[in-house]
């Protein structure tokens, strides 16, 4: 993991480690989450998969360092009784909506949307334990359609991933015995 402000030496690593193509055979739940993983077999298969990127799990752990979330995040706060949740929820997600984005990672973030060629995407979150045969999360964050420039894919990254933790989300993970490090 790098240091905030820190570049790295050889950025092309670090876009590896962050983005991996949505058709890359191979994708395992724990980089790209659930849905991500599933529509990697999916092309792997020959179904017709549309082109997409996937900002992986240690992306978004690199986001949570770099903004100082981890304590945020921690089940303690955030899988309590439900009035204290919907006030943590609101919290995190302002948090998450406000954080600063690496800058190589917005490089790895947009230089990927660009690879697209432009043009309006949707931005979706991909949880690890989303569509597993234990959980579903169908509708539980957010997607963001029509984002249609690259400074909005990485807000909208950011704001997706704010998402996962939603008053709903964690009850939904406090129900089923989840913890909210096991989303990442």
């Amino acid at each position: 993991m790098t240091v905030p402000g820190q570049v790295t030496a050889d950025v092309s690593a670090e876009r590896d480690r962050w983005i991996v193509p949505l058709d890359q055979p191979g994708s395992t739940r724990a980089l790209v989450g659930g849905k991500a993983a599933n529509l990697g077999r999916l092309a792997a298969a020959g179904m017709p998969v549309p082109p997409g990127f996937v900002v992986t799990t240690a992306a978004f752990r690199e986001f949570v360092a770099a903004n100082d979330l981890a304590a945020a995040i921690q089940p303690d706060r955030i899988l309590g009784e439900d009035a204290a949740r919907e006030a943590e929820a609101t919290q995190i997600q302002q948090r998450f909506r406000a954080g600063t984005m690496p800058p190589e990672l917005t490089r790895a973030i947009q230089g990927a949307y660009e690879s697209l060629g432009g043009g309006p995407v949707a931005v979706r979150s991909s949880a690890v334990v989303e569509d597993s045969l234990d959980h579903s999360f169908a509708g539980m964050a957010d997607t963001e359609l029509d984002v249609v420039d690259a400074a909005g894919v990485t807000a909208s990254v950011a704001s997706c991933w704010g998402s996962l933790f939603s008053a709903r989300s964690m009850a939904y993970l406090r129900r089923s015995g989840q913890r909210p490090n096991d989303l990442s």
